[in-house]
Order: structure tokens, then sequence, then C-alpha cells
């Protein structure tokens, strides 16, 4: 849970099987009165009997993508829509969200190149009064964990760096 903050970064976290009791139903990713928070690159996954995958409450100019929510009850919910973003435009695109049932045909920053898929959605995906705009068709895979040398290493093929 990130709370009353500014400028957070939450990447690469899996959160699988929230626990939950009927006084305390699950929120696997909560951000509380806080601004400028970028979540990307995590797995959220089967919080389904009673828990929630992310949640921005009194949130202000996030953004949120490259997650996947897979199979929670509630996949994500925002209570101040329009002053957060839940994806990262085109041609980055959104979140994998498994309850997802658009298509894919387009392409573009409006979906209507066609027919040419691009692995994002046609539509948007709609939830609790927010929207990702470019939902992803397939989980998200983030580049693979660079690798230790003298070098350095750079991951998902990225060069080096060298300082």
């Amino acid at each position: 849970m990130v709370s009353s903050s500014g400028n957070v970064m939450i990447s690469q976290n899996s959160v699988r099987d929230a626990a939950c009791s009927a006084y305390s139903p699950a929120k696997s990713m909560i951000v509380g009165g806080s601004s400028n928070v970028q979540i990307f690159g995590n797995n959220i996954t089967s919080s389904y009997y009673c828990g929630s995958g992310i949640v921005l409450q009194s949130a202000t100019g996030s953004i949120v993508y490259h997650n996947n929510l897979v199979n929670n009850s509630v996949q994500a919910s925002d209570d101040n829509p329009g002053k957060n973003q839940w994806d990262n435009g085109y041609p980055t695109g959104g979140n994998y969200w498994s309850d997802y049932k658009g298509v894919d045909n387009c392409s573009g920053p409006q979906q209507n190149i066609c027919p040419n898929p691009d692995g994002i959605g046609d539509t948007p995906y709609s939830f609790s009064s927010a929207q990702d705009n470019y939902p992803l068709m397939t989980p998200f895979a983030a580049d693979p964990p660079a690798t230790g040398s003298a070098g350095g290493g750079g991951g998902g093929g990225r060069p080096p760096l060298h300082v």
C-alpha cells in the first residue's frame, strides 16, 4: 500500500491469492491519497474470492500500464476517474485484463487502421468509471533481467550501461 505519497514507482511485483476475511476484503495493490504514482510491470492474479487488483483511492496524476490483472473478482477501481491514466498511450499500450472481451483487428491511435492487428484491443476496457484505452490482448512480458558481468548487462537486448 502506498499512502499520502508522491512520485512513487511500483514495479515488478507479483501478488497472487490475496487473503481476505469477512471483515477485511483483500486488495492487492492500493494507492491512497497519493499523486504521480507509476504502476507498471506487475502481476496481480487470483484474488477472485473477495479481492481487488489495483485500487486507486483519492489518487491523482497516476499512470497504470503493462500490468497483468488476471482472475481478480474486481480487476481495478479508481474513485477519481479522469484524474489518473490506465494506459501509456499508443503504441505503448495499457494493461492485460483477463476478462477483456474485445478483439484486435485494427491498429493506430484510434484503432481504425484495418485490417492490421497490433496486439492492442480495438475498444477500451471500462471499469468503475475509468478505462484503459489500449488494453493488451496478451499478458505483458517484461524484458528479461540483466545478467551480471564486468561490463554490465543490458537485459532485453539493451546494450550494457557504461558509466
